[in-house]
This record gives C-alpha cells, sequence and structure tokens, in this order.
C-alpha cells in the first residue's frame, strides 16, 4: 500500500473528527471544553497520532461500539484520553444529558470512526 493512501485515509479521519467536534460544539454551545479540544485536535494533534491514539484506545472497545452498548462511554475513561477526572465525570454526564436521537447520531459518528481507522490500518 502506498504512503500517499495512508496520508489521504488519516486526511479523512482527521476532517472527520474536525466534523463530529463541531456537530456538538453546535448542539452544546456551552461546552466551552469541545472548543479548546478541537482547537487542540486541529492545531496542535499530529494526524497519525490521532488516529493511532484512537486505535490504541478506542478499537479495542469495538464491539461496544457496534453494540452500542453505553458502558463505553460511561465506564471507559480512556474514550475522553487524556482528561483530567474531573473534565471526564463531566463528559459522562453531558453523555447522560443526551436523548435517545442524539446518543444515536453519536454511536453513528463512533462507527464511522471505527471503519475510517480499519480502513487506515489494512493500508499499513
Amino acid at each position: 500500500m502506498s504512503i500517499a493512501e495512508q496520508v489521504e485515509a488519516m486526511g479523512r479521519f482527521k476532517k472527520n473528527m474536525m466534523e463530529f467536534f463541531d456537530d456538538l460544539i453546535e448542539q452544546y454551545p456551552e461546552e466551552g471544553d469541545l472548543i479548546v479540544i478541537r482547537f487542540f485536535l486541529a492545531e496542535q494533534t499530529p494526524v497519525e497520532t490521532m488516529i493511532r491514539r484512537f486505535i490504541d484506545t478506542v478499537l479495542p472497545n469495538r464491539h461496544h461500539i457496534k453494540n452500542r452498548d453505553e458502558t463505553f462511554f460511561l465506564q471507559n475513561e480512556n474514550v475522553f484520553g487524556a482528561s483530567p477526572k474531573d473534565k471526564v465525570i463531566h463528559f459522562k454526564q453531558l453523555y447522560l444529558r443526551m436523548d435517545k436521537a442524539e446518543r444515536s447520531v453519536l454511536w453513528d459518528w463512533f462507527q464511522s470512526f471505527v471503519l475510517l481507522a480499519d480502513n487506515y490500518l489494512s493500508l499499513c
């Protein structure tokens, strides 16, 4: 597989991650931490680091994502990165505030990230 294909796959992953955060920010404009996270990911985090962290911390839980098992968000601290404990609790509470439709969209996003990460891995 070519390096160009890997770079393209990483670009698709990052583009989707930014769209995901844009959607969250639009939905929860009062959540300033989402803006900070998006900025950090967009401007400070190399795309390869971003996708590798996802592969290392989220892909092992793909069965939870496929089954839309809420323990993925409520008991898994890795999904929130290296966030401080109080932020992890806050993001879990944000998940609990979501209605059924909002949670469904969140699961759809995570399923798409799994597919994008799998595609990237297939090119490595």
